[in-house]
């Protein structure tokens, strides 16, 4: 039995934080390379190197270069779509199955440094689609693989903030410090990225800060993040920070004190 000769292509997207935004571009790639084969998928810190198969015949660089624009695309098009959203881990995986013709590699590559010394780990999870489709997603947790993707995307929200003006309460800076206090703080990762979800909730709101119902939400935002920390202690640097910021976010929203 003849076997097709396939060439291995390794695409890496940067600043790829959102799971719908890179299977709608995998998927734009198969309309025009349908026998292009998705291989892998690798996780490295918010950019994810893609690997695929196809023919030999099939130029490499082309299939590059339409991922990379398909993704660019894609993505400009959520910068003015509020209504596309961020995917935990598990719908990336549902919507890697609609596109994956053979079984599929996701991993998370992650690097923690000690001294003089670099230990890079990662997390392997399989994703078979198919006849009889499964996914053996091992010990994978979602809130952990998806800590990465929310802490971006809340940078990138509060990137989109305006540059505060003198005098005005710099919002910008406060949600800055808070989401640093927060990934360095003691919480667990589960907390940690319901945390961030709030300070992301809160710079989405800056675009609106007076509407009733935006304001309601920043309360509802701050009340989570009040609880969440509720355990800790006082000398905290999280604990000490949201006590400081919380003037800002009620003088920028135009609110009482919270």
């Amino acid at each position: 039995m003849l076997t097709e000769a396939r060439n291995i292509v390794e695409v890496l997207l940067k600043h790829c934080t959102n799971a719908k935004d890179l299977a709608q571009s995998l998927q734009r790639l198969t309309e025009t390379y349908p026998e292009a084969n998705l291989q892998k998928l690798e996780r490295k810190d918010n950019d994810f190197l893609v690997t695929l198969t196809v023919p030999s015949e099939t130029d490499k660089a082309d299939v590059e270069t339409l991922l990379h624009n398909a993704y660019d695309e894609i993505r400009a098009l959520r910068g003015e779509n509020k209504d596309l959203h961020t995917l935990r881990a598990v719908d990336l995986k549902d919507a890697l199955l609609a596109i994956a013709h053979n079984p599929v590699n996701l991993i998370q590559t992650n690097q923690q440094t000690t001294g003089d010394h670099t230990v890079t780990t990662q997390d392997n999870q399989a994703i078979s689609a198919g006849s009889g489709s499964f996914i053996n997603a091992g010990t994978l947790n979602a809130t952990n693989s998806t800590l990465g993707i929310i802490s971006g995307n809340a940078t990138t929200s509060i990137g989109q903030l305006p540059t505060p003006i003198a005098n005005e309460p710099d919002l910008k800076t406060a949600l800055t410090d808070l989401q640093t206090a927060i990934e360095s703080s003691s919480l667990n990762d589960d907390d940690k990225a319901d945390a961030l979800e709030q300070v992301k909730a809160i710079a989405d709101a800056g675009s609106t800060p007076k509407d009733n119902a935006i304001q309601k939400g920043v309360k509802t935002a701050m009340k989570v993040l009040k609880g969440t920390i509720a355990d800790l202690p006082a000398t905290e640097d999280l604990v000490k920070v949201l006590i400081k910021i919380a003037p800002i976010v009620a003088a920028f929203f135009g609110m009482p004190a919270m």
